[in-house]
């Protein structure tokens, strides 16, 4: 059952220097129980995607300029505010990007944590709500949760203060969790952690959860389908095994030559994606990954090439795409397989 859908969606920002299409005609849907990884660079459009589903884009400058988000359903896009606020927290929760500037630093973690339930669940007591928060603390693994619940920001982890994060988030059992780059300024030892964290939640509780990442290789072991973004577009979207093993987009392909990986020789180098990101003011009716691309051609220049539907859910945009033979190292193993 398709528990959210999204359709051609488009986000601008209107600033001095011009119109800033954030996220351009985007697409996808997310099935009860499902992981949808979002995966690009930093000013893709990942997290503008996001923010604009939960409502929560300043406007202006931003604007949205078409496409529906149905949920249950039901067009986000069209709800009051008053409508969005009952949803957010409850039915859909974020994990916002940064955890150590998420929490307010003046307040307890009791406060905060309290605060959903008190915006959401009115007729619990403050004994219940406690009980509750401390019930969500203990199963993500916060040790000595009655302590951690009592304490001031300051006074945790970098890896606490994420779990905090997604206790917040888990409280009322949302039906989805978006997590925007959830192991940002984590050490590997707790991303791994977090990541560990997120997978259980989609198993035990059957959570539907998007995952926004810059890095392929955090979505390979968690992700049922994986949607790929440059400039503000869909470069490439599929199951696991269409991105790794039947990649298509070469931009697919220079994320995945880029992370390194078990297979790679011992002293070899990496292949960095040449070039750097677009300028969102500036891109027309063309490829914008034409730039830098090894496989461009006069055409990607001068026009936008209309997405390709293969079997199942793999779709991509592209003029010249890699055949299954053409792939490589880039289609023929996991990353940190």
């Amino acid at each position: 059952m398709k528990l959210l859908e999204v359709k051609n969606l488009g986000v601008e920002f209107h600033t001095d220097e011009g119109i800033v299409r954030a996220a351009d005609n985007i697409s996808f849907d997310l099935e009860q129980g499902e992981v949808l990884g979002i995966v690009g660079e930093s000013g893709s459009g990942k997290s503008v995607t996001c923010l604009a589903m939960m409502g929560l884009l300043p406007m202006p400058p931003a604007k949205i300029t078409s496409g529906e988000v149905l949920f249950n359903k039901r067009d986000l896009l069209k709800l009051s505010e008053a409508r969005m606020r009952a949803i957010r927290g409850k039915d859909i929760s974020m994990i916002f990007q940064d955890p150590f500037t998420s929490l307010n630093p003046y307040l307890k973690i009791s406060t905060q944590l309290m605060e959903v339930l008190k915006t959401h669940a009115h007729t619990m007591t403050y004994a219940e709500s406690k009980r509750r928060c401390i019930e969500v603390l203990e199963q993500l693994g916060v040790p000595e949760p009655e302590i951690r619940f009592n304490s001031y920001p300051h006074q945790l982890s970098g890896g606490l203060k994420q779990r905090i994060m997604i206790a917040m988030s888990l409280l009322l059992q949302p039906k989805i969790l978006i997590a925007d780059e959830p192991t940002t300024a984590l050490d590997v030892t707790i991303q791994a952690q977090i990541l560990d964290l997120l997978k259980d939640i989609n198993k035990k509780h059957g959570t539907s959860i998007i995952l926004i990442t810059h890095d392929l290789g955090v979505v390979a072991d968690l992700c049922h389908k994986i949607q790929v973004m440059y400039g503000g577009r869909l470069a490439e979207q599929g199951d696991v095994d269409d991105i790794f093993y039947r990649t298509r987009h070469p931009y697919t392909k220079g994320l995945l030559n880029s992370i390194p990986s078990l297979d790679i020789e011992p002293g070899s180098k990496l292949k960095p994606i040449p070039g750097s990101p677009p300028d969102l003011t500036a891109l027309g009716d063309f490829c914008a990954f034409s730039p830098r691309c090894s496989k461009v051609q006069e055409k990607c220049r001068t026009k936008r090439p209309e997405r390709t539907h293969e079997t199942g859910q793999h779709v991509y945009e592209c003029f010249f795409p890699y055949e299954t033979d053409q792939l490589g190292n880039a289609g023929d193993r996991r990353v940190g397989s």
